[in-house]
């Protein structure tokens, strides 16, 4: 059995509420991966993995639950 996934992770940095602003933003436009991994004080990679849906894949952009 693994970790828990998402913010039940005990080391996680990001919430499910992080991940769906960070997605956001990155849509919208006009602010690099790179910027949005500084502001949220994630790295590159993760933060990059987030965007493309590499990683909390279980975050849906519409789900009232986790607004």
């Amino acid at each position: 059995m693994g970790a828990p996934p998402g913010e039940r992770h005990g080391r996680s940095k990001m919430t499910d509420k992080k991940v769906r602003a960070v997605r956001a933003r990155y849509d919208q436009g006009g602010i690099s991966i790179l910027a949005l991994a500084s502001e949220y004080d994630i790295c590159y990679t993760t933060c990059r993995a987030i965007i493309l849906r590499h990683t909390w894949k279980h975050v849906a952009d519409d789900d009232p639950e986790t607004v």
